[in-house]
């Protein structure tokens, strides 16, 4: 039975690869009934029930992994996955460190816990793992982007483009790295480029597709082409309803359109989505300022200015004192 559950998880892999969830589970099941201690069709199941969003059966896989074999680093960085997907970070901490105790030789783990540690705002730690990944496979398109993700929080563009361009090199079709790779671009100005990046992001049907649309839009509103920022916006809202940034962005094109009206819906809702969306009261602020409605517009700069001290961004918590100030008359 051994030899023909493990073509059942041969199999199973392929249909994995290709997107075909159901008959990979087909073929896991099967692998499993013939061999109840098939460790490696618990561990691919478990990935594909990651992937599909069936977080608890994906824990169940792995859990079932480790118990017939405590020493399968695989497991535990699948598991952690899961973890750090469901925000339980600890959790996922602790999985990568044991995979990584168990087999120092596997990239995967390294880049994973990086991610952790990029989640939680420790970048050295996370350049630490990044560059790990990368020396155990130079070809890892995903510890590339990874770090550049890094580079780029730090304001180093110049090392965020590097990286990027390494990942799409090695990945040609790498959505998220095109995406990434634009707002880079954006950010310096060079508003061609990122024009390009976003459209090729789209054409390429990146899974997160409201953010190059979203952000596209913006190098639109930056170059005053209002219209087609607001088509790319409502793209961007269609895809994904409770994006609260696009309506943001959404109403400040209205707004430089002289429509305050339409500016100020697009705000509400970007607040009513995101009660602590800082540029989304700054914006509004302008909005009544223009409406010649001051009252509201110092409470909107207020909420502004607590916010972006509790967010600590000095510079649009400053840019909100000089509001308030003019509003006040001192």
């Amino acid at each position: 039975p051994k030899e023909a559950s493990d073509s059942y998880t041969s199999r199973g892999l392929i249909y994995y690869y290709q997107r075909e969830y159901e008959k990979a589970i087909a073929d896991y099941n099967q692998a499993i009934r013939l061999n109840p201690k098939d460790i490696n069709a618990y561990n691919n199941r478990g990935i594909v029930y990651d992937d599909q969003g069936k977080y608890e059966k994906a824990i169940a896989d792995y859990n079932q992994a480790i118990r017939l074999n405590p020493k399968y680093a695989s497991a535990y960085n699948g598991r952690g996955m899961v973890y750090s997907g469901q925000g339980e970070y600890e959790k996922a901490l602790t999985d990568y460190n044991q995979a990584i105790r168990l087999n120092p030789k596997i990239p995967q783990p390294y880049r994973n816990r990086g991610m952790v540690y990029s989640n939680q705002g420790e970048y050295k730690k996370a350049l630490a793992d990044y560059n790990q990944a990368i020396r155990l496979n130079p070809k890892y398109a995903d510890a590339y982007y990874c770090r550049g993700l890094v580079y780029y929080y730090q304001g180093e563009y110049e090392k965020a483009l590097t990286d990027y361009n390494q990942a799409i090199r090695l990945n040609p079709k790498f959505a998220d790295a095109y995406n990434n790779r634009g707002t880079v671009y954006s950010n310096q100005g060079k508003y061609q480029k990122a024009l390009a990046d976003y459209s090729e992001s789209i054409r390429l049907n990146n899974p997160l597709l409201w953010l190059p649309y979203n952000n596209r839009g913006f190098v639109y509103e930056k170059q005053g082409e209002y219209e087609k920022a607001i088509a790319d916006y409502n793209q961007a809202i269609r895809l994904n309803p409770k994006f609260a940034q696009a309506y943001n962005n959404r109403g400040f094109a209205y707004y430089k359109q002289g429509k305050y009206e339409k500016a100020l819906a697009e705000y509400n809702q970007a607040i009513r989505l995101n009660p602590k969306f800082a540029d989304a009261y700054y914006s509004r602020g302008l909005t009544y300022k223009a409406n010649r409605n001051t009252e509201k517009a110092i409470s909107d700069f207020e909420k502004a200015a607590d916010l972006y001290k509790q967010q600590r961004n000095q510079q649009w918590y400053q840019y909100s004192l000089n509001q308030l100030k003019e509003l006040r008359g001192y």
